[in-house]
């Protein structure tokens, strides 16, 4: 492979990366985003309720449990 073709190469995958970040891009400005509270959610101490998370997770896995135990 010459110095050209390696050159080539690389602006091609310039190119694609900066093909795949435009498309980033448009997803981000398609959608609504909802900041509110979010100051206080990320301060010090604020940190995430993750109960409910880890309780849903629970039930899903003993249903889960439940179902394969009554094959």
């Amino acid at each position: 492979m010459t110095h050209a073709d390696r050159g080539s190469i690389d602006r091609a995958d310039e190119l694609e990366r900066r093909r795949r970040a435009q498309q980033f891009v448009a997803v981000f400005e398609a959608v609504d985003w909802d900041f509110a509270g979010s100051a206080d959610g990320w301060r010090y101490g604020g940190g995430r309720d993750l109960g409910r998370l880890v309780e849903d997770a629970r039930r899903s896995k003993a249903r889960e449990a439940e179902g394969f135990a009554g094959d």
